[in-house]
């Protein structure tokens, strides 16, 4: 019989074709959840006044990072970001980025960032401006891909943002197999 625990835990993680690789012990999403602030100066904007994309998805890539480096408990590189933009932000935006694990592979993982925005001096008036899934592989201290704990999910908002984000998983999946035929296309 499978236990509930057993149940919730999520993730193709197991290194049963790696057989020199210990097996990560399943880690709770809560246990990657990581929030970074960030006021926004007249240095993060662009010539018509709105916070750069890019210091965005660098705040996305931190805090993720984070995110990632906390569920696998060592250094992790991202290797894909996926973004979108929702609304402008501007210069004394209190900027706000929330991040947690939401799927898992063998030694891959994905983290959702939220990221709102608030006029600094406004206490509840935050709104989304982005929406951020970073990649991110596990590495040894060599440098090698190294195996990811489990993920266990223990919400329901916890198992919808996996179900998204194992979709999202089979959707790379399927680009990285059309790149390799298109490289192997004789030219």
């Amino acid at each position: 019989m499978v236990s509930a625990e057993t149940r919730a835990t999520v993730s193709s993680s197991g290194v049963t074709d790696a057989p020199n690789l210990p097996k990560a012990a399943p880690r709770p999403v809560s246990a990657s959840r990581v929030t970074l602030a960030h006021l926004m100066t007249a240095a993060d904007t662009n010539p018509y006044g709105n916070v750069h994309g890019g210091v965005l998805m660098k705040l996305a890539d931190d805090v993720a990072g984070l995110a990632a480096a906390r569920h696998c408990g060592g250094p992790a590189v991202t290797v894909a970001i996926e973004m979108a933009l929702l609304r402008p932000v501007h210069v004394a935006d209190l900027v706000h980025a929330a991040a947690h694990v939401t799927w898992t592979g063998r030694t891959s993982m994905e983290v959702q960032v939220d990221i709102g925005a608030q006029r600094w001096n406004e206490t509840d008036q935050s709104h989304p401006v982005a929406v951020a899934h970073v990649v991110y592989v596990a590495l040894d201290a060599d440098a090698r891909p190294l195996p990811v704990p489990p993920l266990v999910l223990e919400t329901d908002d916890d198992r919808r943002d996996h179900v998204e984000a194992q979709l999202r998983a089979e959707t790379r999946a399927l680009h990285r197999v059309k790149r390799d035929q298109l490289r192997e296309e004789p030219a």
